[in-house]
């Protein structure tokens, strides 16, 4: 995945995360999850609730197969650009 940032300045940042990162920062966030949830406030562990790590990780693991697909594109007025790039 790329995420590429234009700022208005006309300067560029673009980041890359390879695929297994993603899965791997996924898997580790549902272990926190499962480990830290008796110490989270009850707000955050109902936001928590209402995500499916497991369905977020197949579908990083299907879009992986569209390379060069366009998941977002923002331009806002100042001239700022935010794309992101499978």
């Amino acid at each position: 995945m790329r995420i590429y940032i234009k700022e208005n300045n006309g300067k560029i940042i673009k980041i890359k995360v390879p695929a297994f990162l993603l899965g791997t920062a996924i898997n580790i966030l549902n272990a926190v999850v499962f480990i830290g949830k008796p110490w989270l406030d009850k707000e955050f562990k109902e936001a928590l609730d209402c995500i499916d790590l497991k369905a977020l990780k197949r579908c990083f693991k299907e879009l992986i197969k569209y390379k060069g697909l366009q998941l977002l594109y923002v331009k806002s007025q100042n001239g700022e650009e935010v794309e992101i790039v499978i």
